[in-house]
Parts: structure tokens; sequence; C-alpha cells
């Protein structure tokens, strides 16, 4: 469990990276490209922690 809980941390920690980027890229004029990183971020996360638990 404990072992879990440092994956899950530690994939927290890489969405927030890659988010940040996404916000970096959207705020110099190509929104586009900074929804689709924001957007593979969030769903790698959510699908990598939802395979965690099943």
């Amino acid at each position: 469990m404990a072992g879990n809980i440092i994956i899950v941390v530690f994939l927290v920690w890489i969405c927030i990276y890659s988010f940040s980027f996404g916000v970096y890229t959207w705020k110099n004029n190509n929104w586009f490209g900074g929804l689709v990183v924001i957007l593979i971020s969030l769903v790698s996360l959510l699908l990598q922690i939802t395979m965690m638990f099943l």
C-alpha cells in the first residue's frame, strides 16, 4: 500500500509539471497545443491511477 502512495505522488508530480508546460504553451499564443498537453497529462494520470486500483 505504501508503494502505491509513492507511485501516486510521483505521477501527480509529473502531471503537475506537464500541466504547467501546457499553461505556458497556452499563454504563448498556442492555445491548441496547450490544450492538448493539458488533456494528455490529465488523461494519463487518470488512466494510470485507475489501472493501479482496479
